[in-house]
């Protein structure tokens, strides 16, 4: 799997749009072949701050989305609405952490 988060700082005057934006861009990302999760969250605290997490069955699907108009017309049309640059990273995962994972109530699976 891999995985995307990618943090936006929208400019205030820009929310309302931004949130439009979105509520009619990410249906289509996820229809995306290999999207598994695509999520935007608001800062509690700071509504303006966004947590972008995406989540791709493999990295060249992830890839193959970055190459897509999809892509391309989402940066030129959130760039505008952005306070800074976004700030991103990148994970590659499997299951090597499953052994250790904490579950429900912070007890450690088996």
């Amino acid at each position: 799997m891999f995985i995307a988060r990618i943090e936006l700082a929208i400019k205030p005057s820009e929310r309302s749009a931004f949130r439009a934006y979105v509520a009619e861009e990410a249906p289509l990302v996820r229809a995306l072949a290999g999207c598994v999760r695509y999520r935007f969250s608001e800062d509690v605290t700071e509504p303006s701050h966004v947590l972008l997490y995406e989540e791709w069955a493999s990295r060249a699907e992830f890839e193959a989305y970055k190459s897509s108009p999809l892509f391309t017309g989402a940066g030129a049309t959130l760039g505008p609405m952005l306070a800074a640059p976004p700030s991103s990273a990148y994970y590659e995962s499997d299951d090597v952490f499953t052994s250790c994972a904490v579950g429900a109530g912070g007890a450690r699976k088996a």
